[in-house]
């Protein structure tokens, strides 16, 4: 006879037609504990359609925004006579388990230090939802990035793979089963017998923003670049993205740009100190290019940090770049590169962002020199100092013409503007200097550039640009001031 909940019951085994043996033997299970569990989130209005709902004594219901946190807790009560010495909390959903350990998690060596729950006492489990999203239109596809530097990222694949149930408004439901599992005195936990309970807890995740494009540009610094989102927000209300302070109306879309410090994936002159000369293919690079994709990828993320409120309903949530992804040439604007490029105007360095002032008719002695600082060959180099008034239409009407016509136009040159270099070895340098008359007074702008590879087998492969411009005022000597 046993009797469980107040309920007795007789069975005999020579009353069961399927058992034919004389003898058995039979193994008693160990008193349990009981454990009673409430949630702070208000219940849900439909059960759990999941499998493995048979156990679920309780359910919650939560909502958050795209890039929102919220907690919650689980109230544990042991109700039984026996003290809960383990107690395992197990998540099941029909999602990725990698999106699914990110979605929702709680500390679980903070817990452990509240066993055992003696009969008759109560703890509590917290929970933190995070509103996971790659923060990319429906319209944005992957497969239209077939020409990325990398595609494969198994967290991103099964997060967009997750996101394809959105429903008409972009709103994520997501069903997950809580279940825990506890035992009690010694001789239960010496046995493999423990009582179980689920909480069904349904999720939904509604859109904030999306990026709908993106890029990453050098900068005219060799430390740094520059990041550039188009961010719409698809909400129903004003969303602020901080710390820009940028007010984004609803349906609206707006451009956000960023300066972010360069990937260095180049070893230094120092790290080859023991190599011997010229053996520089062994130096190569510190990582493959995975290995830098995916760091890259890791560094963008670590450095950026744009948060959104949303002031009508006094909320806010984080931005994630992971779910993006990054061309070749984007990657390269993010290393940083393995040389570094002084300019000279007349014998004096130019300080970044100054503006040169000089007479008119009187000669300009302009200088770039570069210092490989890398422990490989810089390979086809190429110094370059050109004078213009418009430095974006200058470029562009060389990209289309695909050579540097009317480079010296505002100016007479003495020299050549260019100067074309085999090689520079590792902690080398190298000067390249022309001089312009300008005849005439007014705003000029001299590009200075310096181009090189370091892979010799074929240099086109790793093509790497440095720009910057000194922005010069001429001026009139024969006028004189009253």
């Amino acid at each position: 006879m046993t009797q469980v909940l107040g309920v007795k019951s007789q069975c005999r085994f020579r009353e069961i037609s399927h058992l034919s043996l004389g003898n058995y033997t039979t193994t008693v299970v160990p008193a349990l504990p009981m454990l009673e569990v409430k949630t702070s989130l208000p219940k849900t209005e439909s059960f759990c359609s999941m499998e493995d709902g048979e156990c679920v004594v309780t359910s919650g219901s939560l909502s958050l925004h795209a890039g929102q946190s919220s907690s919650f807790e689980l109230e544990l009560m042991n109700i039984g006579k026996i003290a809960i010495e383990r107690l395992n909390v197990i998540l099941n959903s029909v999602i990725p388990q990698d999106v699914l350990k990110r979605l929702l998690v709680w500390d679980e060596s903070e817990f452990e230090k509240q066993l055992p729950l003696t009969a008759g006492s109560q703890s509590c489990i917290i929970f933190t939802a995070h509103g996971l999203s790659n923060f990319l239109s429906p319209a944005v596809c992957h497969d239209s990035c077939k020409d990325s530097f990398s595609t494969e990222h198994s967290f991103s694949n099964s997060l967009a793979t997750l996101l394809e149930s959105r429903d008409s408004s972009g709103t994520v439901t997501i069903e997950v089963l809580i279940l825990i599992q506890y035992s009690g005195s010694s001789s239960g936990q010496d046995r493999p017998f423990c009582r179980q309970c689920s909480v069904s807890l349904t999720l939904d995740i509604q859109p904030t923003i999306y990026i709908t494009q993106w890029q990453l540009f050098p900068s005219l610094r060799n430390d740094n670049c520059y990041l550039e989102l188009d961010i719409e927000n698809c909400s129903s209300s004003d969303i602020t993205i901080v710390p820009q302070e940028m007010l984004i109306s609803s349906g609206k879309t707006d451009r956000l740009s960023l300066c972010l410090p360069r990937f260095d994936s180049v070893p230094s002159v120092s790290s080859a100190s023991s190599a011997e000369q010229g053996d520089w293919d062994s130096y190569s690079f510190k990582y493959t290019d995975s290995e830098a994709e995916t760091l890259i990828r890791q560094h963008i993320c670590g450095h950026v940090d744009i948060q959104w409120t949303k002031p009508s309903l006094g909320i806010s949530g984080k931005i994630s770049l992971e779910g993006l992804w990054w061309t070749e040439s984007q990657v390269l604007a993010v290393e940083t590169l393995p040389f570094a490029c002084v300019i000279a105007v007349n014998g004096s360095q130019v300080v970044p962002g100054s503006t040169i002032m000089q007479k008119a008719a009187s000669p300009v002695c302009v200088g770039i020199t570069v210092v490989n600082q890398s422990a490989l060959d810089l390979i086809d180099v190429v110094l370059s100092v050109n004078c213009c008034q418009d430095v974006d239409q200058f470029l562009e009407h060389s990209r289309l013409n695909h050579i540097e016509q009317n480079v010296s136009d505002p100016a007479i040159v003495i020299g050549t503007t260019k100067t074309l270099l085999t090689r520079v070895a590792p902690g080398a340098s190298a000067l390249h200097s022309c001089s312009f008359l300008f005849p005439w007074f007014g705003a000029y702008q001299l590009l200075c550039c310096c181009e090189a590879s370091l892979t010799k087998s074929n240099p086109a492969t790793k093509r790497l640009v440095w720009r910057r411009i000194v922005e010069m005022e001429i001026y009139n000597a024969t006028v004189t001031t009253v």
